[in-house]
């Protein structure tokens, strides 16, 4: 009877939608375009930890632009970098962005091209322009250390 209870008890709290590790993108892209931050920032929160890189995407520009919330560059990067590191394309080029500018990271020419060159190499247009500007910032050995280490790079694995 007791084990009953407690299925029950956890069954009601998920249905509820307490704690529910169930979310929607379409939900988070409506409550956005409804300009209902705090729902999209918790829909797209509950998939960003489940690691699909699209919410964390979306979860970084939200933190970044401050929507429902102050901007918070440390937090934006931290999602932008964890949805790089699965190779989503345009996460890694606000990566390459972020150490550029030492925006919620420490600024880092060296790191900034090599993400801008993985961004570039998977077909962000904008990123070679980064790369340009970035090649006059650092030392033909930091140059080449960058491009290895964006050809050696392999996606995470959810």
């Amino acid at each position: 009877m007791g084990r009953f209870l407690v299925l029950m008890i956890a069954a009601a709290t998920l249905h509820s939608g307490a704690g529910s590790a169930f979310a929607s993108p379409n939900k988070a892209f409506s409550a956005l375009a409804n300009h209902d931050y705090a729902t999209a920032y918790k829909e797209f929160k509950i998939l960003a930890d489940q690691g699909d890189a699209h919410a964390q995407y979306n979860l970084a520009v939200m933190c970044k632009n401050g929507k429902g919330m102050p901007p918070n560059y440390t937090e934006a990067f931290k999602w932008y970098r964890m949805a790089a590191d699965q190779g989503h394309v345009k996460a890694q080029f606000n990566v390459a962005r972020m150490y550029y500018e030492g925006q919620g990271v420490k600024q880092d020419y060296m790191l900034a091209f090599m993400w801008a060159k993985l961004a570039e190499m998977h077909g962000d247009a904008e990123a070679l322009k980064l790369q340009e500007a970035l090649a006059k910032s650092i030392t033909p050995a930091q140059l080449a250390e960058a491009q290895q280490k964006a050809r050696e790079w392999k996606p995470a694995t959810r």
